[in-house]
């Protein structure tokens, strides 16, 4: 309203810089909360609200409502209003467990806090499935970054970490957005109704996570992500094809915009949805926060370079881009399916204790010669 560039700038660095930290605490605070039984449920809220917001923001930057030159200030200080909100009420909430129990060393008001988030009963088995962590990880302080590269005890899950959050930006989840316009004019659609088909991706999107939030404790984390990835490259395989023979029939440029609402659901279904779910699952308390530096620095640096590339890619191979996407689903899928195991209603113990297998290899053949031995001795 003022006028200034300047003063535009530094809010959008400064909403940008609250923006990377807040989505990392927010996602931490969520996992430390949930009950072993609801761990899915309540983690893929973040994903949610998420993409609710991100529907939002189409809506309210819609001609009809709030995207007009005079307007649009307005719209871009709604989210000032819910941020007010959580200045009021964030105070009222407790700790998590775990930093109670594992870094203030309080039993007590661990519990209490138990109490308050999952409502009364016995929560000693709970207890004890937190304080294994301090077992595993030897401390209760939050490791540095270069500490968790040198953890050999993590190593495999930091490759299954790095691999699932670069294949996330990798899918082409992004580039089928920039797509989408081109498609939808190719079919036909009037330019000024292109917002509105933006605004049914955006509401696809939602939908999805809502079905995810409802599967992800019925069906488990690699069935969804895997079969979610499967189901995303044959659609990219027939967006190929059927963006190369669009001048054939009148039809098949709404096939292509078809091919794009079903790729949108299913990325919403599986790892828009469970990525953040099974990064949470495998993490210690004390690891979380390296972790999730780790792969907010990779979501962003990927989101930078498709967007700033993806134009490029598109002016050298034209429809065929998306076979660069493919590509690196089915490499991903095939080093998931290998080495992701299903974190589903799984202790962290339990869970280091698949990765061991990977993370100290030689020494897990050793004690299985051995074993071997003994029992052809006896």
């Amino acid at each position: 309203m003022a006028g200034s560039h300047e003063m535009i700038l530094i809010g959008r660095f400064l909403y940008g810089f609250n923006s990377g930290l807040s989505m990392n605490i927010y996602a931490q605070y969520l996992g430390e909360i949930a009950p072993r039984n609801l761990r899915g449920f309540i983690n893929t809220t973040a994903p949610l609200f998420v993409t609710s917001g991100k529907l939002w923001g189409q809506i309210v930057g819609l001609r009809e409502t709030l995207g007009t030159v005079i307007l649009w200030p307005l719209m871009m200080s709604l989210s000032g209003f819910t941020k007010v909100l959580q200045l009021l009420i964030m105070p009222f909430y407790p700790e998590t467990p775990p930093h109670y129990l594992l870094v203030k060393n309080d039993k007590e008001r661990c519990l209490k806090a138990m109490k308050r988030y999952w409502g009364n009963g016995n929560y000693h088995t709970e207890m004890e499935d937190i304080l294994t962590e301090q077992e595993i990880c030897k401390t209760t302080k939050a490791i540095s970054i270069l500490e968790l590269v040198r953890d050999r005890s993590m190593r495999w899950q930091l490759y299954v970490i790095v691999c699932i959050s670069l294949t996330l930006q990798m899918s082409g989840i992004n580039a089928v957005y920039y797509y989408a316009g081109s498609v939808f004019l190719t079919a036909g659609i009037p330019e000024e109704k292109i917002p509105y088909m933006s605004l049914g991706m955006g509401s696809c999107e939602v939908l999805s996570t809502m079905l995810c939030t409802i599967l992800i404790e019925r069906c488990g984390r690699k069935v969804l992500m895997l079969g979610s990835y499967g189901l995303m490259a044959v659609m990219l395989a027939l967006l190929t094809v059927t963006l190369s023979i669009q001048s054939w029939y009148y039809w098949i440029p709404y096939c292509s915009a078809v091919l794009i609402f079903l790729y949108t659901f299913f990325f919403g279904v599986g790892p828009g949805a469970v990525t953040i779910s099974v990064v949470i699952e495998m993490c210690s308390h004390s690891s979380r926060p390296s972790v999730f530096v780790i792969i907010s620095s990779l979501n962003w640096l990927g989101l930078y370079i498709i967007s700033m590339t993806f134009p490029y890619i598109v002016a050298g191979l034209h429809q065929f881009c998306f076979l660069l996407f493919l590509a690196c689903i089915l490499a991903s899928v095939t080093f998931m399916y290998f080495f992701l195991p299903e974190t589903k209603g799984k202790t962290l113990q339990q869970i280091s204790k698949e990765f061991n297998r990977f993370n100290f290899r030689e020494i897990s053949t050793k004690e299985l010669a051995e074993t071997d031995k003994l029992e052809t001795s006896v």
